[in-house]
């Protein structure tokens, strides 16, 4: 366990629910230092909390950010807070995944969560940049959750960006285990891996659903033609769904899946392995970005504007239509607007122009 110089730590309690459904407190952290401080005091308190993290640079200590989870305890952990009547974490006014940063400087895997049996692990609102790891168990240079034998807790992963980050196995993002797994609206761009795929999923009991995400220009040093440098998804003995995401520009294959029962639907790819057993409204069109900082916003007659899915409100809720979209995109606007979704991690403003033919 980590151990580092006393920081200032604000702490109050919320008067509400957390994902878990249990009473949390809140911790705010603005600098490195504290946010291991905060980590270290709650792994193993049997509770659910709350970490907020005030806008800014995190750099990464030497052996990255890491908490263990014991007891049952469950940590939902988000960027974008700002000061608000004296509290430092008082409101998250935007939501923007880049005014959080969490920097492994090229040499630390960022963020590493260990979790057993029922804790619950929400992680939104973050830029992952640089982060570094490598040897034979190096996966997650971003972000790693391990779940150890036993562990059934839900797993959420949303609104972040995952940039440049670099190990062994799964460059930006590393899940095992878990009873439910919820990766969308995140970005994940110009990650590397020296095996494998950018982002590595390995679920369990219920399955895995990967939604509204762009996954773009991610490299390996892998020659094998049967993988990714993308998504790499296992559900075996459970559910996949893959929905509504931007796969491009990626080494090898954009994608692989195994085994369970899977759904492929609106994205936008290039090429994938395996085999799906629900195939649907998928295109292969290269997507154009409007300019901006690191952009990935769709351009205004792209196919990516309003070509998403949503899921059907049926009671009982088959595993189909059991996903979410979450109300807000990477940027922090509005996830659907008029009506539609995009494809991807953005949502462009575009789908409100009535004409599309150049006479607007």
């Amino acid at each position: 366990m980590k151990r580092v110089s006393t920081y200032v730590i604000f702490l109050t309690v919320l008067l509400g629910l957390t994902f878990s459904g249990a009473k949390a407190a809140v911790f705010c952290a603005s600098n490195s230092g504290g946010l291991q401080i905060i980590l270290d005091a709650i792994e193993d308190s049997g509770d659910a909390h709350e970490v907020r993290l005030v806008d800014g640079l995190y750099e990464a200590p030497v052996g990255g950010f890491e908490v263990d989870l014991t007891n049952d305890t469950s940590i939902d952990i988000s960027g974008g807070w700002s000061e608000f009547f004296g509290n430092p974490c008082g409101q998250q006014l935007t939501g923007n995944a880049f005014n959080t940063v969490l920097d492994g400087m090229g040499t630390e895997q960022i963020l590493h969560v260990i979790a057993r049996d029922n804790s619950d692990i929400k992680i939104s609102h973050l830029y992952f940049g640089s982060g570094f790891v490598t040897g034979v168990t190096g996966r997650g240079g971003g972000l790693r959750i391990t779940g150890l034998e036993g562990f059934v807790g839900y797993v959420v992963v949303e609104n972040n960006a995952f940039i440049n980050n670099s190990a062994r196995f799964g460059g930006a993002l590393n899940i095992s285990r878990g009873f439910r797994v919820d990766v969308r609206n995140n970005l994940f761009a110009y990650n590397h891996t020296e095996v494998g795929a950018a982002v590595e999923i390995v679920t369990g009991e219920f399955g895995a659903y990967f939604n509204n995400n762009t996954v773009y220009g991610n490299t390996t040093d892998d020659t094998d033609p049967e993988w990714t440098a993308g998504l790499f998804l296992s559900v075996i003995d459970s559910s996949g769904l893959v929905a509504n995401n931007i796969f491009w520009n990626n080494d090898l294959h954009d994608l692989k899946i195994t085994g369970g029962n899977s759904y492929f639907k609106f994205n936008d790819y290039e090429s994938y392995v395996g085999n799906f057993d629900h195939v649907e409204m998928n295109i292969q069109v290269e997507p154009e970005f409007e300019n901006g900082f690191v952009g990935y916003i769709p351009v205004y007659d792209s196919p990516l504007v309003n070509g998403g899915t949503q899921p059907l409100a049926i009671t009982p809720t088959p595993f189909e239509h059991g996903w979410e979209v979450g109300s807000t995109d990477l940027y922090g606007n509005p996830r659907i607007q008029n009506t539609q979704i995009d494809i991807g991690a953005t949502e462009s403003p575009h789908g409100d122009l009535i004409f599309m033919d150049g006479f607007e």
